[in-house]
C-alpha cells in the first residue's frame, strides 16, 4: 500500500521545484543497489509503517552568512528534519531503490534555504540580497558557497532543489509525512525523490517564530563517487495495488500540461537507463474506459526537466474517486523489452 495523502492542516502551500542538469544518454556511474529489474509486472510489497520520528544523521548547521547580512531569526526543528528525512526513505524502500544517504553540506544549504523562504514569504528557490537569512542568490551560488562540487553524469541530474512553502491555518508544523506526500504526488517532485542515479541528499526545515509560515527544502546533488543505482534499474509510481491515492496531481509552479488544464494522479517510469514508450495508457478497471492523458517524456517536456530514463502518464483531468485503475505500459529499457501492468485506487 502507497502512502496515504493527508490533508495538511495548511491555509496554502506553494511547491516550488528546480532541477538541473540532467544529462543525454542512457545510465550511468555505479551502481550500489538494483532495484526489481528483468521482470513483467512491478512487485509490490508493504511499506513500513512512518515512525514518529527519526534519527538518521546529524544536522549540520547553515552556511555562514555573507557579510552584512540583515538578521535570521527563523526557526530550525531537527526533529522535523529527522522524521522527514526517515520518511523519504521509507518511500524509496518501498519503491525498490537504494536509501539516500544525509550529506551535511546538503543539510546545510537546505537548512539555510528553508530560513530564508519561513522568514521572507518566498516559495522559490532565488533569494534577494539584503533579505533575512540571504546566503546565495540561487541553488548553483549556495552549492558554491558550501563547496559541493557537481559532477555530470550522462542521464542523471547534477542538482535538484525542492521548496515546499505553508502558511498554516493553526499553530504547530505540517506532519513530515503529509510533507513527503506532496512531493511524492507532484511529478517533478517525484522526479527528485526516485531519481535511481541520486543518493546524496540534505534536508531544512524552518518554522518562522510566532508566525504562520514554514518551509520545507530538499536539496540533492550529484557528486564525484556518490551515484545511487545505475543501469538496469527502473521503478514505477504508484505501485502495483496502491489504494488511497488523490485523483488529482498536486500543484506547484511548474505544470507538465498547458495552462488551464487540471492535471490528474500520474503515473511514472523511472529508470536508470534510457527509456523508449510504445505504450502508456490507462483506463478504469471495472469498465475498461480510457482515461485521457498525455505521455510526457524528456522529448516533449515543457519544463525541460524529465531525464531519458523518464516517462509519465499526465491524465488531462482529475481522476474519479473511490475507483480502481489499470495502467499499461510496453517499451524499451536500454535493448531490453519492458511490458508492464499494474493498477491502483484512488482515495474514495
Amino acid at each position: 500500500m502507497s502512502p496515504v495523502h493527508r490533508k495538511p492542516a495548511a491555509a496554502a502551500l506553494l511547491l516550488t521545484l528546480v532541477m538541473a542538469g540532467c544529462g543525454g544518454g542512457g545510465g550511468g556511474g555505479s551502481p550500489t543497489s538494483a532495484a526489481p529489474s528483468g521482470t513483467t509486472t512491478p512487485v509490490d510489497t508493504p511499506a513500513p509503517t512512518p515512525p514518529a520520528s527519526g534519527t538518521p544523521g546529524t544536522p549540520a548547521p547553515a552556511p555562514s552568512s555573507p557579510t552584512g547580512q540583515v538578521g535570521c531569526a527563523a526557526g530550525d526543528s531537527p526533529t522535523v528534519r529527522a522524521s522527514a528525512f526517515s520518511l523519504l526513505n521509507v518511500v524509496r524502500t518501498a519503491a525498490g531503490l537504494p536509501g539516500f544517504v544525509r550529506m551535511s553540506a546538503l543539510d546545510g544549504t537546505a537548512q539555510a534555504h528553508a530560513q530564508y523562504v519561513a522568514a521572507n514569504g518566498s516559495g522559490g528557490s532565488e533569494e534577494i540580497p539584503g533579505q533575512p537569512c540571504y546566503t546565495g542568490a540561487d541553488y548553483a551560488a549556495r552549492l558554491a558557497s558550501a563547496g559541493v562540487a557537481t559532477v555530470d553524469v550522462s542521464g542523471a541530474r547534477s542538482r535538484s532543489e525542492s521548496v515546499l512553502s505553508y502558511v498554516m491555518s493553526g499553530s504547530g508544523d505540517p506532519a513530515s509525512w503529509d510533507m513527503v506526500n506532496d512531493l511524492l504526488n507532484n511529478l517533478y517532485g517525484r522526479l527528485l525523490l526516485l531519481d535511481p542515479h541520486t543518493q546524496q541528499l540534505g534536508i531544512g526545515f524552518s518554522a518562522l517564530p510566532d508566525g504562520p509560515r514554514r518551509a520545507m527544502v530538499v536539496d540533492t546533488a550529484l557528486t564525484a563517487g556518490s551515484a545511487g543505482a545505475g543501469s538496469g534499474v527502473w521503478v514505477v509510481w504508484p505501485r502495483d495495488g496502491a489504494t488511497g491515492l488523490p485523483v488529482q496531481m498536486r500543484a506547484s509552479n511548474l505544470k507538465p500540461l498547458p495552462d488551464g488544464v487540471t492535471e490528474g494522479f500520474p503515473v511514472s517510469l523511472h529508470a536508470g537507463d534510457e527509456v523508449q514508450i510504445s505504450r502508456f495508457v490507462m483506463a478504469d478497471a471495472a469498465t475498461g474506459t480510457p482515461v485521457q492523458a498525455t505521455l510526457v517524456t524528456a522529448a516533449n517536456d515543457r519544463n525541460l526537466l524529465m531525464g531519458r530514463g523518464e516517462a509519465a502518464l499526465v491524465p488531462e483531468a482529475p481522476l474519479a474517486p473511490g475507483t480502481t485503475y489499470r495502467v499499461e505500459l510496453d517499451g524499451l529499457v536500454a535493448s531490453q523489452p519492458m511490458h508492464l501492468t499494474w493498477s491502483f485506487a484512488t482515495a474514495p
